[in-house]
């Protein structure tokens, strides 16, 4: 917003006011009068004044291209006085680079750590500049119109953004932002593999799902994430008699330490979660409960993990630590899989169901 004032004083023989403008339909008059729109005359030892707030309404083409000249011509001398004050109307917008999934518009002022957001301005000679507030950005130029910016990692790196004017530090304009880090995993599909196994066995069960990274309000699409290794947490009878080596803890080979990159809808993997063959003698009520943690990293320009010279393992950062997967073995060797709200479960004798819906076999 701007306040334009414009004054004559007629002196002691009066004169003509006269008020001349370019481009002032960029403006919206918020309050006070309308200019004069012809010359307007100023009675000796009287005075007129006009004190106008505008807002902007559509952005200069040029700089100062909105201007006002106001002239006074006094009488009988003829003496003429004129001022002129001109200003550039200046546009500015922060715009995400990707789309959010519950939200197709990119003009948001709401994102997830390391998200590529434009800083953009009109016209590009405008003396406006977006500064950053916080650590760990990191830019690219677009040349006249702004630059591209790489939001921290982490959300409490992030101080805000303002925009200043003129060469020094006043801030015309500070936008209302917010940083989301991840905070759950979503299964939004799941599936049988197809793997069917000899019968009369334990085990041997497998399911995909299709996970995606919340919250959904945002793009995580310069980050990957990776489940963490854990040793196995609950387990009773069956699984108290194994050495805990193998499939009975989450290694890597388990699919722990597997870096996943953000896709399109904030889409990261699809996890196949599987429950290995169980010899007997089975015992009922057997359980065991692996506790897998989740943690992001910033992928790099060049698609690598190294981020301002570090590796995930400086600073990985945790999240959904309470994700389970479940093994449950009965007496009768029937195994039921237990994953990001999902369930399969398969008898001895190939009978298969994943959520409550046979997908394989029958009783």
């Amino acid at each position: 917003r701007t306040r334009l004032n414009v004054g004559a004083t007629g002196g002691p023989n009066g004169g003509t006011l006269t008020v001349d403008t370019a481009n002032v339909s960029k403006l919206n008059k918020l309050s006070g009068p309308v200019l004069p729109a012809t010359s307007i005359t100023v009675p000796a030892e009287s005075s007129v004044s006009y004190s106008i707030v505008y807002e902007a309404n559509e952005y200069s083409a040029t700089t100062n291209d909105i201007s006002v000249v106001a002239t006074f011509a006094e009488n009988l001398s003829g003496e003429v006085h004129c001022s002129t004050t001109s200003l550039t109307s200046v546009r500015v917008e922060l715009r995400a680079l990707y789309e959010a999934p519950e939200n197709p518009c990119t003009n948001r002022h709401v994102y997830g750590v390391c998200e590529k957001v434009r800083l953009l301005k009109w016209p590009s000679e405008a003396p406006a500049q977006w500064i950053l507030r916080g650590l760990g950005f990191q830019t690219q130029d677009l040349g006249i119109n702004g630059k591209i910016v790489t939001l921290p990692y982490k959300k409490n790196m992030f101080r805000g953004f303002a925009v200043t004017t003129g060469g020094n530090d006043k801030e015309v304009y500070v936008p209302y932002v917010t940083i989301k880090e991840p905070s759950g995993i979503r299964c939004t599909n799941a599936s049988w593999s197809g793997v069917t196994t000899n019968k009369n066995i334990a085990g041997m069960v497998e399911m995909d799902l299709t996970l995606q990274i919340l919250p959904r309000t945002v793009s995580f699409r310069n980050i990957d994430v990776s489940e963490k290794p854990c040793d196995r947490g609950w387990h009773t009878e069956y699984f108290n008699y194994l050495d805990g080596s193998g499939f009975e803890t989450h290694t890597v080979a388990a699919g722990a330490g597997r870096w996943q990159h953000i896709g399109e809808g904030n889409y990261f993997m699809t996890d196949s979660p599987r429950c290995g063959f169980r010899p007997p003698p089975w015992l009922a009520d057997s359980v065991l409960v692996w506790e897998i943690p989740h943690c992001w990293w910033p992928r790099s320009e060049d698609g690598t993990l190294m981020y301002n010279g570090f590796a995930p393992s400086d600073g990985e950062v945790e999240f959904a630590k309470d994700c389970r997967q479940i093994s449950t073995l009965n007496e009768y060797g029937t195994v039921t899989l237990k994953k990001h709200n999902c369930v399969i479960m398969r008898t001895t004798n190939d009978w298969i169901r994943l959520n409550g819906v046979t997908v394989h076999g029958g009783e």
